[in-house]
């Protein structure tokens, strides 16, 4: 489907120095987008983990995982 990032917000954000180059963030995000068309509200906990190679960092692996229950049953209208 067609999409867009309208804005994004960042929160409770924790970091982990796991050695001098690498360093892991974990934070929770609140994407507002646009997808077909319609407006969408995201809230996903995150986890980024960054490596430093030659002077610059790098990402290594991201995950995103939607807050609440992963089937959308908790997203449905009640009957």
């Amino acid at each position: 489907p067609s999409w867009s990032l309208v804005d994004f917000e960042f929160s409770d954000v924790q970091t982990q120095q796991i050695a001098e180059d690498v360093h892991v963030l974990a934070y929770k995000v609140t994407e507002k987008l646009t997808v077909e068309g319609k407006p969408l509200t995201l809230v996903a906990n995150d986890s980024t983990t960054w490596v430093r190679r030659d002077g610059r960092w790098l990402c290594a692996v991201h995950t995103e995982a939607p807050v609440g229950d992963p089937f959308g049953r908790d997203k449905k209208p009640k009957a």
